[in-house]
């Protein structure tokens, strides 16, 4: 033959356990890191966040009214 000793290596076995892992979990941020509260409900939390999307929202609009009437644009706002 080949040259080959010991028979073929496509029958290997994995020993190792797919549930254990090397590393620890890591724990993501809590919303309340987020806002500073200690004692939020999620309801709190998305109310919090949409009341936050919100406020950006209207500065940008705000800021696209200045800009375009400092360039003699009319806004469609």
């Amino acid at each position: 033959g080949s040259g080959e000793k010991g028979g073929s290596t496509a029958n290997q076995v994995s020993t190792a356990r797919p549930e254990v892992s090397a590393t620890t979990p890591s724990t993501p941020p809590t919303t309340a890191t987020i806002f500073g509260d200690e004692d939020l409900t999620i309801a709190q939390t998305l109310i919090k966040i949409k009341s936050e999307k919100a406020k950006e929202k209207r500065v940008t609009f705000r800021d696209e009214r200045i800009i375009s009437n400092q360039h003699g644009y009319r806004s469609s706002r």
